[in-house]
C-alpha cells in the first residue's frame, strides 16, 4: 500500500514547453542522467514536436569544414535542430559558457547529437538511442533554430529513459533509489 502511494507520486522524466516565434533561437529544454554500458544502448529519449514551421533559405556562402561538425558543406542556415550535449568538457560545459554568443555552426560543433527536424505539418516524433560507455552522464536537450519561419506555435515534449534500470527506467541515474528511500 505504501509502495503504491509512492509510485503514484513518482513520474517519468519529461520536459515540455513552447518554442519562440523567432527565426533564430536556442532553447534549453532539460537534462537527464543516462546510465552506461559497453555493449548496448544505455537509454533513449523521445522527442515530439507539434505545430508548423518552414525551413528558411540556404545562404549562397556556405561554410565548408574539413573536420567536425560537418565534414564538408555546413548548411545549418534554414534548419531547426534537436541538439543534445553530454556533460563532457568540450560539449555542454563549453557550449554553456558561451551560449549567447555561439553561432548555429558552433553549437552543432559542440553537440554530442544533432538532427535537423524535417518540415512537418502537424506533428513530428523521433526516438534517439543513447550509447554511453564510460560512466553515467548528464545529457542536456536543446532546440536550435537557424533561420526558420514558425507558422504555428511549436510545442515540444521530451521523454527520457534508462533502458537498463528495469522498473526504475523512468528515473535518471542521479535519482536511482529515490523510491526505496521514500519508502523508508
Amino acid at each position: 500500500l505504501v509502495l503504491g502511494s509512492v509510485l503514484r507520486c513518482a513520474e517519468a522524466w519529461r520536459s515540455e514547453g513552447m518554442l519562440p516565434f523567432q527565426s533564430h533561437f536556442s532553447v534549453y529544454a532539460g537534462k537527464f542522467c543516462f546510465d552506461y554500458r559497453n555493449d548496448t544502448e544505455a537509454g533513449q529519449f523521445e522527442v515530439r514536436l507539434t505545430g508548423n514551421f518552414q525551413p528558411g533559405a540556404v545562404e549562397d556562402d556556405i561554410m565548408v569544414s574539413d573536420s567536425a561538425p560537418c565534414w564538408g558543406p555546413c548548411e545549418t542556415t534554414g534548419n531547426l535542430y534537436i541538439m543534445a550535449f553530454d556533460d563532457e568538457e568540450l560539449h555542454w560545459r563549453k557550449a554553456h559558457e558561451e551560449w549567447d554568443d555561439l553561432s548555429c555552426e558552433q553549437l552543432l560543433q559542440y553537440s554530442s547529437f544533432a538532427s535537423p527536424v524535417p518540415e512537418f505539418t502537424s506533428a513530428y516524433n523521433r526516438t534517439i538511442k543513447i550509447y554511453q560507455k564510460l560512466r553515467p552522464r548528464f545529457w542536456y536537450f536543446t532546440f536550435v533554430a537557424c533561420g526558420v519561419t514558425v507558422v504555428d506555435q511549436l510545442e515540444y515534449e521530451i521523454h527520457a529513459e534508462n533502458m537498463l534500470q528495469g522498473w526504475q527506467h523512468e528515473f535518471g541515474m542521479d535519482q536511482r533509489g529515490v523510491v526505496e528511500m521514500n519508502v523508508l
